[in-house]
């Protein structure tokens, strides 16, 4: 009797294993031929799940985004006040970095081979990223937004400046951020006809 196999699984399986060879080699420099070498399938295989290489890419970078976000829920007690929530995700993101440098460094490269389809791929990692910060640290959706810009402008400047921005440094100003986005959050809770942004 031919074995079963459960098509979801493992096209799960494919992008997951396909995500750390993106990070390693990054988009470019990888042909579908390559990443199939890399996995051990065939090519006729890797082809059989994703159409082309941009459509296993959008698979790394849902999956991926889904993973973090899972990953920080676990990580994020409830009842902390501001300060105990910036000195979490600060540790947390300190913890994470070369993860966050190497995801950012292989999306802006895909980004300029692909850009007629980095709006629709970046749009929905950016909404489940957004969603999940303002519900973790109970801040709008404006300030959550400004939350993971701050946090992504810390990456990269640590990359510029050869590590001296120091995490713990950046602290009180995150823990206003994320007090300025309670508030801002308050306030749109005790009016509910308030047009909301």
């Amino acid at each position: 009797m031919p074995r079963q196999v459960d098509h979801d699984a493992y096209r799960a399986d494919l992008v997951l294993r396909t995500t750390a060879l993106f990070a390693k080699s990054g988009y470019s420099a990888l042909s579908m031929r390559n990443i199939a070498e890399h996995l051990g399938v065939s090519t006729g295989t890797l082809y059989h799940y994703f159409p082309n290489k941009e459509a296993l890419f959008e698979g790394v970078v849902e999956d991926v985004s889904k993973r973090d976000v899972g990953d920080l829920r676990g990580a994020m007690p409830e009842g902390l006040d501001a300060k105990a929530k910036a000195q979490l995700v600060m540790g947390y993101v300190e913890s994470m970095e070369s993860h966050y440098l190497q995801q950012n460094l292989v999306m802006i490269e895909w980004s300029r081979d692909k850009p007629s389809a980095r709006d629709r791929t970046f749009n929905k990692a950016s909404a489940r990223y957004q969603k999940a910060a303002a519900e973790l640290l109970a801040v709008d959706m404006a300030c959550a937004r400004a939350i993971l810009i701050f946090i992504k402008g810390l990456i990269l400047q640590r990359l510029y400046d050869g590590a001296r921005t120091q995490f713990d440094e950046q602290v009180p100003y995150l823990e206003a951020l994320i007090r300025m986005g309670a508030l801002e959050k308050d306030n749109d809770d005790r009016q509910p006809l308030r047009h909301k942004k």
